[in-house]
């Protein structure tokens, strides 16, 4: 049997709706410039507020315009933005250098992308026995 009555005083609006957007932080927002999205903010700043922030341009074109008017010649260059990163933040690698390698000749995760830094006593920087980074503890108790 099918059963199509409404029970009474069943609220119809989506309890959802009442839950703010900012309840867990604020919401991240898009910094953009023009149509270009320069990056994704977690800690957005509020209308009015000034941050600084890093550009990366690549020069895509470059030229000479002649005013109509004036006759003057002008040069320029434009270009693409490739990165943007808030000043006093580490600087991200340029897509176009040698960042390494994440997994060495065996398939296993280099050294390197594990954050495993070489010992100054060990001579071919290999892993232990059980083929586990394991930190230097000291002797001392």
């Amino acid at each position: 049997m099918l059963v199509t009555d409404k029970p009474e005083n069943l609220p119809t609006t989506n309890a959802l709706d009442g839950i703010p957007a900012d309840l867990l932080g604020p919401v991240p927002r898009e910094l953009r410039l023009g149509a270009n999205v320069l990056m994704v903010l977690e800690d957005p700043p509020k209308l009015g507020e000034t941050r600084d922030v890093v550009v990366r341009l690549r020069v895509t074109r470059e030229g000479a315009e002649q005013k109509a008017v004036e006759g003057e010649t002008t040069h320029f260059c434009g270009g693409k933005i490739v990165t943007a990163w808030l000043l006093g933040q580490p600087v991200p690698p340029k897509a176009d250098e040698d960042q390494g390698a994440l997994i060495d000749e065996d398939g296993e995760i280099s050294d390197e992308a594990a954050g495993v830094e070489p010992d100054p006593d060990e001579d071919d920087g290999s892993w232990d026995d059980d083929n586990v980074a394991r930190p230097n503890f000291s002797d001392k108790s």
